[in-house]
């Protein structure tokens, strides 16, 4: 059995400090400046205070319980002045982050040799101190660590336990787009690779593209557009930041035209593909919108490659397929590709909505079997009215014969009413588990489609669904969702080519008649 997290618009309302430069020799930030964190010991190297005259270095204990004293004593300076805000985001949560050992951030999936090589072990008064540090980091320091750190660190805190591997779907830059700029849309990117790979540095990490990381925003021309206008800037910062985790060949369609495909473990591969090239929003579409980038041809050409060698197959991306805001022609020529590689397609996981939900894929042929499931996560972004989110799947894992199929999955949350009342810690709960809460015996396509029916008639289980939908957030749950809104949720379910009503007049007539 396997387990997978998948990661979905990190970003949350709200702006960074501009980044300024080295603070080196400004006086009283030397500790944060120059706090490195691989040994036993914290070094005090360059120009030195003259309190630390004569010291090389200090233990980690010490150094942790000092940071703890000051971030507990002046939270008042932090708030005054940037250049200490900076110095908070770039040093004191990165050596936080790095002074996790491997067993504390994660359960290690590492071979024993790897385990026995590692002399970084758990050390209890570190431990604990480290815990006591996030907490105040978390409790005092929340609302100017909102971007990027507070939410996910929190997440990634809460997330601590046996994962094969992070499916991240993108939209990163937070949602004030009308401010955002290249530059640090790619800086945002890489700060986020490197947050993930120092908290979860053996875990591999599959992405997709959100139409947030472009600038302008939604704009992805196709890779022949050269000049200013190319894409090419982002499509190459990307593949540098994500080359921790991707071979070269798949740097090499990433850089291309967004999209990639990485073999996870025997037998299974995950595509990435960029369905901004699908996004109504993205104008370049009226230049070319005939497969831009050859991204339905690469999913094709790589799943023939899996079905000609008996592999199975996930596809991700940003922009969900069969709503509004993908071409139709583009959805359409999408689900043919999944009903030809029915045996081969195990799974479907996309973001963008920043709603936790589904989709289901039918038979063109018999449109009352179902053939395969869109998963949709929730976002770490509260833009919506959402609560925060993330999802677990648990996944067949690699044994003779597995299909790799989804087995389960939990949805985990918190509270952003409670957390802005505080004073503790934002807490992570996990809001529900897939089978338990809805009574499936499993999660495959056609009990799924089995559920939208259940939904139709039990208006009681549908609401259960809703508020889970949108993560128990307590605007929805005032508002609720009436006899329209869910129409409308249930339409989309069953919707995956947006030119085709069929299933949804399906829907619309059987909630008539069953009022």
């Amino acid at each position: 059995m396997s387990d997978a997290i998948t990661l979905h618009s990190i970003c949350h309302p709200g702006r960074p400090i501009p980044h300024k430069d080295s603070h080196e020799g400004s006086p009283g930030l030397f500790a944060f400046h120059k706090a490195k964190s691989f040994g036993p010991y914290i070094p005090c190297n360059g120009d030195q205070l003259s309190w630390l005259i004569g010291m090389n270095e200090m233990t980690r204990t010490f150094g942790l319980e000092l940071l703890e004293i000051i971030l507990s004593t002046y939270p008042a300076v932090f708030f005054s002045h940037p250049e200490f805000v900076f110095l908070l985001k770039e040093r004191v949560c990165a050596l936080v982050i790095k002074l996790f050992p491997p067993k504390v951030k994660h359960q290690s999936r590492s071979s024993p040799a790897q385990q026995a090589a590692s002399q970084d072990k758990p050390y209890y008064p570190v431990s604990l101190l480290l815990l006591r540090l996030v907490t105040v980091l978390v409790q005092k320091y929340y609302t100017i660590l909102e971007y990027p750190f507070s939410i996910s660190l929190t997440a990634l805190y809460s997330a601590i336990q046996d994962i094969d591997f992070i499916v991240w779907t993108g939209d990163l830059p937070p949602n004030d787009v009308w401010e955002t700029d290249g530059t640090e849309n790619v800086h945002i990117i890489q700060e986020m690779t490197d947050l993930l790979v120092e908290f979860s540095p053996n875990i591999p990490v599959y992405g997709a593209i959100g139409n947030h990381e472009s600038h302008p925003l939604n704009a992805y021309p196709i890779p022949e557009i050269e000049g200013e206008n190319s894409v090419t800037w982002l499509y190459n910062a990307i593949a540098d930041a994500w080359s921790v985790w991707l071979p070269e060949e798949a740097l090499t369609t990433l850089r291309y035209g967004g999209y990639n495909s990485a073999l996870v473990r025997d037998g299974l591969w995950i595509i990435s593909d960029d369905f901004n090239y699908c996004y109504t929003s993205n104008w370049w579409l009226i230049h070319e919108s005939r497969d831009p980038a050859h991204g339905l041809q690469f999913i094709q050409s790589e799943l023939e490659k899996a079905e000609a060698a008996n592999e199975k197959v996930y596809i991700i991306s940003h922009i969900v397929p069969g709503n509004g805001d993908c071409w139709q022609i583009y959805t359409r020529e999408l689900s043919k590709v999944v009903n030809r590689f029915e045996a081969t397609l195990a799974g479907q996981f996309y973001g963008h909505t920043h709603k936790d939900e589904f989709k289901i894929f039918y038979d063109s042929e018999d449109s009352s079997r179902a053939i395969n499931v869109a998963w949709i996560g929730s976002s770490l972004s509260t833009y919506g009215d959402v609560n925060p989110g993330y999802k677990v799947y648990i996944l067949d894992g690699e044994r003779e014969g597995s299909t790799f199929g989804m087995l389960d999955h939990e949805a985990w949350t918190m509270n952003l009413t409670e957390a802005n009342i505080g004073p503790s810690e934002p807490h992570w709960f996990k809001l529900y588990d897939g089978r338990e809460t809805f009574g499936l015996n499993s999660l495959s396509a056609q009990d799924m489609a089995d559920l939208v029916h259940r939904f139709i008639v039990d208006d009681e289980l549908f609401q259960v669904y809703y508020r889970n939908y949108m993560r128990q957030a307590d605007p929805a749950i005032l508002e609720g969702c009436g006899e329209g809104c869910k129409k409308s949720k249930l339409c989309a379910m069953v919707t995956t080519d947006f030119g085709d009503k069929t299933k949804c007049n399906e829907i619309s007539r059987k909630m008539d008649l069953h009022d």
